[in-house]
């Protein structure tokens, strides 16, 4: 994990108790993810399988490519298609009056992507991230349906199909005062 984050043990959101607990273990995750939905936005999902070594791995890989000089970054843009680089300063959320800072990657599920020789074991570390992602889809998926109280297939339903990515962000340091 970087170095900055801090897991709020209360924003914790157990997988693997979602998935194999009896109702009220499994009650007890989707109101752990209920409240760290309201409280904060995001999910920190703990137990769900992905093996940690790899987690570093795609974390060093995409510490590498965000240091790279802007230049280098550049010529992996996203241009027209899905996936690529986008720099800094290009999205803006909805309703904001000044773009968001953060660059992002972007990495189709089955591909294809853009290739990244500029850092050694980037392509190769991202694709088995992504297989190893893909296969939590399922039980996130059915875990936020029952989240929002819809039958736990429901998000299953509606994305039955749908393409699907990586969306890895990076949020730059903000020099104090900039603000």
């Amino acid at each position: 994990m970087p170095e900055t984050y801090r897991l709020d043990p209360a924003h914790a959101v157990d997988l693997a108790r979602y998935e194999a607990g009896e109702e009220r273990e499994r009650a007890a995750v989707i109101e752990a993810a209920r409240r760290a939905l309201r409280e904060t936005g995001f999910l920190v999902l703990v137990e769900h399988g992905v093996d940690p070594a790899l987690l570093e791995r795609g974390y060093e890989a995409l510490r590498a490519f965000f240091a790279l000089p802007a230049a280098t970054k550049a010529a992996h843009a996203k241009g027209d298609g899905a996936v690529g680089y986008i720099a800094g300063g290009v999205e803006q959320a909805l309703r904001a009056r000044v773009p968001d800072l953060k660059e992002l990657w972007h990495h189709a599920h089955g591909g294809p992507n853009r290739a990244v020789p500029d850092v050694a074991g980037f392509d190769a570390t991202l694709a088995a991230l992504d297989v190893a992602l893909a296969r939590c889809l399922g039980p996130v998926m059915r875990l936020l349906s029952e989240v929002v109280e819809m039958p736990p297939a429901f998000l299953d339903d509606v994305a039955r199909g749908a393409p699907h990515m990586l969306r890895l962000v990076h949020y730059p340091r903000v020099p104090s005062g900039a603000l």
